[in-house]
Formats: C-alpha cells, sequence, structure tokens
C-alpha cells in the first residue's frame, strides 16, 4: 500500500516572513509572537482579525500591529461583539456596580435571562439580588 498523503513543509517563522493566507492560528504561531512580544502575548480577537485579513504582510508588521492593538485596549474601551452577550452584561454591571462581586453580576445575569426581550444590563435587574437579601 502506498501513503498518499501530502507531507506539509512547516518552515521557521522570521520577522521577515509572509503572513500565510488563509492565516490559521497555530502553536507553532504562539511560540514565535511569545518569543518576539513576550509571554503575556495571546491571541486576542483583534489580532486574530488582523492577521486573517492582512495574508502577504510581514510578521513584523504582525508584531507592530499587535503592540498597537494592546496599546489601543489600554486607552480605549473595546467592543464585545455581540455574540458574546454575558461578556457585554458583565462589564456593564461592573461599571454601573462598583465594589459588587462576580457572584452579584451572575445572579443578575441569570436573571435577566430568564426574562423576556433583550439581554443587556438595566439598573433594575439588581433586584434579584436586593429580593435574596
Amino acid at each position: 500500500m502506498k501513503e498518499s498523503k501530502r507531507k506539509i513543509e512547516i518552515q521557521e517563522i522570521q520577522e521577515n516572513s509572509l503572513i500565510e493566507n488563509p492565516f490559521v492560528c497555530s502553536e507553532r504561531h504562539r511560540i514565535f509572537f511569545k518569543g518576539k512580544i513576550g509571554k503575556q502575548f495571546s491571541f486576542n480577537v483583534q489580532f486574530q482579525q488582523w492577521l486573517k485579513n492582512n495574508g502577504g504582510k510581514t510578521y513584523q508588521d504582525a508584531i507592530n500591529a499587535y503592540k498597537e492593538i494592546i496599546k489601543d485596549k489600554k486607552t480605549n474601551k473595546t467592543t464585545i461583539a455581540r455574540q458574546f452577550e454575558y461578556n457585554t452584561y458583565i462589564r456593564a454591571f461592573f461599571e454601573d456596580n462598583k465594589g459588587k462581586s462576580l457572584e452579584n453580576a451572575i445572579k443578575c445575569w441569570k436573571y435577566k435571562k430568564s426574562l423576556p426581550g433583550h439581554n443587556c444590563y438595566e439598573r433594575t435587574d439588581l433586584q434579584a439580588i436586593n429580593n435574596a437579601l
């Protein structure tokens, strides 16, 4: 029997290497970026989108873009994608309720999810924890 699987040649990534198109996040990419950016590196949503939209640019361009994305995240609030309602709700809860616990936020979230309509945080959701006291 002949084995007809194609072997994919994996080349070492360099700063001047071109980003593949289509780009797929992998452990080899993670190792490269951690080595160049530092152990704090992670594939955040904005960076993944940048990589997928910039095939053909260099990995040095990607490193520069990552640093800009992180800098921007520190000064501007990031937009949470619509499918992440829970994260959006929890963020809004804490913006309105400094000092409350994550446990309180989760109780309010569960209460909100049990109601018909939208799942956006409203101050009236606090009745979920106020009624429990």
